[in-house]
């Protein structure tokens, strides 16, 4: 059997190996090649505590697959419908009770309907990258109206058209017509109003409708311990703010020198969306911790200090990778939901792949994005200067910006394959490599010794790798 097709959604499978993800930890991986023609490719792929062996002989299907089954490992035939995604659609868990005990049993806040009375007028902001969020703005939008509120006097928010118009018209038929949906425009002044000064004098710009609300409510998705926003308020600072202020926090020279100097770097920016949540005026936040095998995520309310070691404690088990051995192949998927298939989580997947992958390793990014490719990575474009390119890119903002560099940074490193919808033309003048289906990738992997697979890889963190330890040691030597 030969592996053939492209997969939509997540790279969950191959009819020569299964992809899973794990949990805390990745086994180390080997591969044995021996002179003899029976030789075969060990591809070690596992969740703690136990690891998935999956053996092909002369590209054949493997004898041996084990999946997890009540915690243990169980030897199962292999059943290519179980992995391979369609365009069908995905089954998915009933999400009304867990807003609805969320908002009922928020971390160090009273019910949320205590907040509430028939006037109110209800804002909610919605982050961009939070899982299943039709879901769920339907089950809050629900929970509202359960409560008194009058579906005219709820305004969804998103913090772009283009979200607006995605999102919003995969849940609008479930939601009364009156309820308005909005998408944020930071360049709109009649979209802006002043909601307070901050330190070093700088105005903060909210957009109007929440700040118009008597009660606003983000829904805002759980970031990576090390993602360089992360805070009480991430998601709802910047995003919702004026051009001048987003400009400045997601301006690339800014974001790539607060990684590199770190410390009191790290803190002020950090201490700047504290302090924008206080001047806002948010006593309650929702957070969603994304679900990295299936079923549902976690949903979590409440004040948003302690929210945030809340859901910091939570994610962690779920989002975590320790590496105790690099690979000379890693491949990052973004998972089996379309939303997620963007620049921005892109560029996310190639920081985790980057602190997995050996020095003169390949990286491959498989992804079903179909964005078209704006103003920050047309700078890439036929263009292998990096020096120049570096320095052109440095003054842009935004999520494609940042992905940019992720991008340049990758290429520069090593070899990068890409799997899209983006045209191949397009896709090389990137400086990066086309990738069309399984089966180009299944020889890629042969050709390799070690091969690491991590699938929603943009909701992963690496909490300790020995590629860190390499770094240091280099730095030492130097």
């Amino acid at each position: 059997m030969t592996p053939s097709g492209a997969v939509n959604g997540s790279f969950l499978a191959t009819t020569a190996y299964q992809i899973h993800s794990w949990q805390t930890s990745i086994p180390t991986g080997s591969c044995n090649r021996g002179n003899s023609p029976s030789s075969s490719l060990r591809i070690w792929l596992g969740k703690q505590p136990y690891l998935s062996q999956f053996q092909t002989e002369d590209s054949s299907l493997a004898a041996k697959i084990f999946h997890i089954e009540s915690n243990s490992l169980a030897e199962t035939t292999w059943q290519s419908e179980r992995f391979v995604r369609s365009d069908q659609q995905v089954e998915l868990i009933d999400l009304k009770p867990l807003v609805k005990q969320a908002l009922e049993t928020p971390i160090g806040y009273p019910s949320f309907d205590q907040s509430l009375t028939p006037e109110d007028r209800v804002a909610i902001a919605v982050s961009k990258g939070v899982p299943q969020v039709d879901q769920i703005i339907v089950e809050v939008v629900g929970y509202l109206i359960d409560n008194g509120i009058s579906a005219e006097r709820i305004t969804v928010v998103f913090p772009s058209s283009r979200e607006a118009e995605e999102i919003g018209s995969s849940f609008q038929d479930k939601i009364p017509e009156s309820v308005k949906i909005e998408s944020h425009d930071p360049t709109d002044d009649e979209q802006l109003c002043f909601a307070g000064m901050m330190k070093h004098d700088r105005p903060l710009m909210l957009n109007r409708s929440l700040y118009d609300a008597d009660v606003l409510l983000p829904i805002l998705m759980e970031q990576p311990a090390n993602y360089l926003h992360a805070g009480p308020y991430d998601g709802l600072f910047p995003e919702f703010c004026g051009q001048k202020t987003q400009e400045r926090i997601t301006r690339v020279r800014s974001i790539a020198g607060a990684r590199t100097r770190g410390g009191d770097h790290l803190a002020e920016r950090r201490r700047e969306a504290r302090e924008a949540g206080w001047v806002i005026g948010v006593p309650l936040l929702m957070r969603v911790i994304p679900s990295i095998e299936g079923g549902a995520p976690q949903i979590l309310a409440g004040e948003p200090l302690e929210l945030e070691q809340a859901a910091k404690n939570k994610s962690e088990p779920r989002l975590a990778i320790d590496v105790d051995q690099l690979a000379d192949l890693v491949i990052v998927s973004l998972g089996t939901d379309d939303k997620q298939h963007t620049w921005q989580s892109a560029s996310r997947a190639l920081q985790v792949a980057d602190e997995m992958v050996t020095s003169d390793g390949a990286i491959v990014l498989w992804t079903q994005i179909n964005e078209s490719v704006g103003k920050s990575l047309s700078k890439l474009l036929g263009n292998d200067d990096f020096d120049r390119i570096a320095h052109d890119l440095s003054e842009d903002s935004g999520d494609e910006a940042w992905a940019a560099w992720q991008i340049l940074q990758a290429r520069e490193r090593g070899s990068v394959f890409f799997h899209s919808q983006i045209n191949d033309e397009v896709v090389e003048e990137l400086g990066l490599a086309p990738l069309h289906n399984l089966e180009e990738l299944h020889r890629l992997v042969e050709r390799r010794e070690t091969t690491i697979i991590v699938d929603e890889a943009q909701h992963r963190f690496i909490r300790s790798s020995v590629k860190q330890d390499i770094d240091l040691w280099e730095d030492e030597i130097e």
